[in-house]
Parts: C-alpha cells; structure tokens; sequence
C-alpha cells in the first residue's frame, strides 16, 4: 500500500474511471481465452491473452486515520492487486485503439 498525494478532486475523478471499468454481474467474459500469448515477470506478472490483459493492477481508495497528535486525517492510497481485465475494460479507463493484425 502506498500513499498518493491527491487532491479530493483527481481521487473523484480517479473513482470514477474505476467504477466505468468494473465488470458487471452479468459479464461472462472475464476469463482468459486459451494461453497467453506474451507473457512477462519482470514488470509483473503480466500475461496478455487474445482477449484481455492479466496484470497487477492499482486501485485507488481513501483510508481514515486517528491519531493522538493530529487528529483525524484522511489519506488517498493504492492497492495493489492481480486481476485479469478484457480489452474493453482496459479502453474505459486507458485511451487505447484495439487493432487485430494478422500476417
């Protein structure tokens, strides 16, 4: 967990993109298609697969704290968290262009 120096305004804004881009219950295509076909530990784990990414993604939440010499604070951090997300997903929260190439 970390701790983001946020305005109020960009942690609304930031939470609103999370909610566009949570499936709903009635997706039924959040499941990797057949095997990855990149796959990469370094920056990760990351896999990409035909239909989606699975990768550590980071969402952003606000913690309340109490302390003795300070009073009540509130602080924005992040979580960070193994998820698999189709493309389509990927494109609410990111500007990306989804092309399919073939030889």
């Amino acid at each position: 967990m970390e701790v983001l120096d946020l305005t109020a305004e960009e942690y609304q804004f930031l939470t609103r993109l999370q909610e566009g881009a949570r499936p709903s219950e009635d997706d039924i295509w959040d499941k990797p298609m057949g095997d990855p076909l990149y796959y990469d530990k370094e920056y990760g784990p990351i896999k990409i697969y035909r239909n989606g990414v699975q990768a550590r993604f980071v969402r952003v939440g606000d913690l309340h704290l109490a302390r003795p010499s300070t009073g009540f604070q509130r602080r924005y951090v992040t979580d960070y968290s193994t998820v698999f997300y189709p493309f389509e997903r990927i494109a609410a929260i990111y500007l990306i262009s989804i092309n399919i190439v073939r030889k």
